[in-house]
């Protein structure tokens, strides 16, 4: 953000300057001074190895000491939030110093800390405001989400004979917490495998909802989209274990929590040697 810039001009035979600034309460280094010097209105010469503090007093009695930057015979002041932490009227000084120890003092002059339209409090307190903060940790959340990756999440391989391979944990140990789209392939060792595949996953504690995935041949894939609402199965590819391409439904239903359990049941029996692969959204 640009800084506000304001060029002062002081004459240090006077005691107190009509030149003010007005700015407001709750700002912070957004506003600068800029102040050249005069002596009986010509120009003073700041001279070398100079030092220059900023002194004021809020109208609540609190002193602030700034050091301040000399630059082209000009001081540079930063109007920082301490100066502005009180409303009203701050009196305010510029102290120069040299190497030898000579002081001067610039004239008084003002700085207005004015009340903005609205406070934080009185702005936090709106229900705009709480719908504001919702919508910005929605964006938050969503933002974390795009940065997940798509990874491996669990594989494994039957060594024996299952009626069904229940997934409960990623390969780490960790338990299976699903909430974007997943994917899963399976690999079986017998390409005259018949029946039909069926994905079971958790819609709620305790629930399951199954979609009955029908294809042909030795590999299967069913991807899980989520739209944002809703759970929704959008592709099934390659082939499973039956002699027909086709999805038997495509179930919606609302997502209450997220997937901590797959399992996927085959009336026939997975071959032993039947391999499974589950992809999703990774860290």
């Amino acid at each position: 953000m640009n800084r506000i810039v304001y060029k002062l001009i002081l004459d240090l035979k006077d005691d107190i300057s009509p030149v003010s600034v007005n700015c407001f309460q709750g700002e912070a280094d957004s506003r600068i001074l800029e102040i050249a010097f005069r002596s009986g209105g010509r120009e003073y010469l700041i001279s070398e190895n100079t030092t220059a503090v900023f002194r004021a007093k809020t109208p609540a009695d609190v002193t602030v000491y700034n050091n301040c930057r000399v630059e082209n015979n000009r001081v540079i002041a930063d109007i920082t939030g301490s100066v502005l932490s009180t409303l009203g009227q701050v009196l305010c000084q510029i102290m120069l110093k040299n190497e030898s120890g000579a002081v001067l003092y610039s004239p008084e002059f003002s700085i207005y800390s004015n009340a903005p339209v609205l406070t934080d409090e009185e702005i936090e307190g709106t229900k705009e405001y709480s719908e504001l903060e919702k919508t910005l940790e929605e964006v938050k959340a969503l933002k974390a989400s795009l940065e997940k990756k798509r990874g491996l999440i669990n594989n494994g391989t039957t060594t024996e004979s299952l009626t069904d391979i229940v997934i409960t944990t990623d390969n780490d140990g960790n338990a299976l917490s699903l909430t974007d789209d997943f994917t899963i392939y399976l690999d079986s060792p017998s390409s005259s495998a018949a029946g039909n595949v069926v994905l079971y996953f958790n819609s709620a504690p305790g629930a399951f909802i199954a979609n009955g995935i029908t294809k042909a041949g030795a590999k299967s894939r069913c991807s899980m989209h989520f739209n944002g609402r809703t759970w929704e199965n959008y592709s099934v590819t390659s082939s499973a274990f039956t002699s027909n391409a086709a999805v038997s439904s495509i179930v919606k239903y609302e997502v209450d929590d997220v997937i901590d359990e797959i399992k996927l049941s085959f009336s026939g029996g997975f071959p032993v040697g039947t391999k499974y692969y589950v992809y999703g959204r990774v860290l």
